[in-house]
């Protein structure tokens, strides 16, 4: 099979949608999710709770001071948002990715999907298991100071855009990943320095070059500057340029997606 869908219904119909076949698909890959709970749950409690006690103690007698604590402020909010990037990343990567090597794949092949509908379903699984791992992780930040969103809306515009990014490179690299170890180099040489190269941890402006310059280049920098905006009000850039570009790539990313999945990249049998 080299098309997700039979017959000649278009990637994007305008007209009918085979509603049933995407929410089975977005249930059974949550479900995924929700079987395996105690280590999605567990990771990220742990993660940002060590990251919150260590940056605590590495500004050191700081923490209690005025500078300091703007500069804890200035972290939690990255810590929040690395938790919903890495999910959203996750979730779509290592569920097709374990489908496609243990013969699986034919599942979520047979039904008559179209790419649009097929992504609609990772989708929305991405950023529900995203989510759940925002809102573990939003008390710990909460009650190390950050405490309530100043801006909901743009926190949860760009979090929802971070995690569509992320979810969409996922479903691109499973189908271009042949085994495991494939899949490992990327996280661990492209999605995990992208991450942590992104105004997570520090504003780009006190590292020392050429690292804004590199920080610059990267979408997902733009994504966590607009987050921390909504949380704590503080952004290095215009929020209109944080938007235009996580916007952007994700519409690109979108595009790819869909050209991929129509063409049955990765995915022939």
């Amino acid at each position: 099979m080299t098309r997700l869908a039979h017959g000649p219904r278009a990637p994007w119909p305008l007209g009918r949608v085979h509603w049933l076949g995407v929410l089975t698909l977005y249930r059974r890959e949550l479900m995924r999710y929700l079987r395996w709970w105690f280590e999605f749950i567990a990771q990220p409690l742990l993660t940002t709770g060590l990251f919150v006690t260590i940056f605590h103690f590495a500004i050191g007698p700081d923490a209690d001071t005025p500078a300091g604590r703007t500069a804890f402020q200035f972290l939690l909010p990255g810590l929040m948002i690395y938790a919903i990037l890495m999910q959203g990343a996750s979730s779509t990567l290592y569920g097709l990715i374990f489908d496609k090597i243990e013969g699986a794949l034919s599942d979520i092949l047979m039904p008559p999907l179209t790419p649009g509908e097929f992504i609609a379903g990772f989708l929305l699984s991405a950023l529900t298991s995203a989510a759940i791992s925002g809102l573990i992780v939003m008390p710990i930040v909460g009650l190390a100071g950050a405490g309530l969103p100043i801006a909901p809306g743009t926190l949860l515009t760009f979090a929802v855009l971070g995690a569509t990014m992320l979810a969409l490179a996922g479903i691109i690299v499973s189908m271009i990943a042949k085994k495991w170890d494939q899949t490992e180099a990327f996280v661990a040489f492209g999605l995990t320095p992208m991450v942590f190269l992104s105004g997570v941890f520090a504003p780009i402006g006190q590292l020392p070059p050429p690292l804004p310059t590199l920080i610059g280049l990267n979408p997902l920098h733009y994504v966590v500057d607009g987050f921390r905006a909504g949380y704590v009000g503080v952004h290095e850039n215009p929020l209109w340029l944080n938007l235009l570009v996580a916007a952007g790539v994700t519409l690109v990313l979108l595009a790819i997606t869909a050209r991929m999945l129509a063409r049955g990249t990765g995915f022939r049998a």
